[in-house]
């Protein structure tokens, strides 16, 4: 009776998760991403953000290149959020055919030259092997002088 109770609570545990994850695709809910870290947006489709160069204390960033991983058959990293140097990434990226990656570049901004940040960096990818695609879109980048540089990305889920 007591291994009955766990497998619920167990299944109930995947199916909130499930839940959760499938509505932060829902093209308005923001997600911080860390420099050097990724992010599992769902079961297959993971993003990946590498050091982002700050201005020191200007506010600004130097061109980078986000990278959005699928999942073919399988999640293409283990964890849902964890810490990744780029190294670690490419290592792993050399051995694994099932991860397709997506590359969103992010280009940089300078404060001193004056204006706003144009952030329209964007890209659409397959739903591991599913029928759909979702978009992943950088809606703002937040560089720290003397912490941990970070961006936020929306989802949104298509046919």
């Amino acid at each position: 009776m007591k291994s009955i109770v766990v497998a619920i609570a167990c299944l109930l545990t995947v199916s909130i998760a499930a839940r959760v994850q499938a509505q932060s695709c829902d093209g308005r809910t923001e997600q911080r991403v860390d420099q050097e870290n990724y992010l599992a947006l769902n079961d297959r489709v993971y993003v990946y953000v590498p050091d982002i160069n700050s201005l020191g204390s200007s506010g600004g960033w130097q061109s980078f290149t986000v990278r959005v991983l699928s999942g073919i058959y399988r999640k293409p990293l283990l964890l849902a959020r964890a810490y990744m140097k780029e190294n670690d990434l490419q290592s792993l990226l050399s051995t694994r055919r099932d991860i397709r990656q997506t590359p969103i570049t992010v280009l940089g901004f300078d404060p001193r030259k004056g204006g706003r940040p144009a952030i329209n960096a964007s890209a659409t990818v397959k739903d591991g092997e599913r029928a759909g695609t979702i978009t992943v879109r950088v809606t703002r980048v937040v560089p720290v002088s003397k912490g941990v540089d970070h961006l936020f990305v929306v989802c949104s889920t298509g046919k």
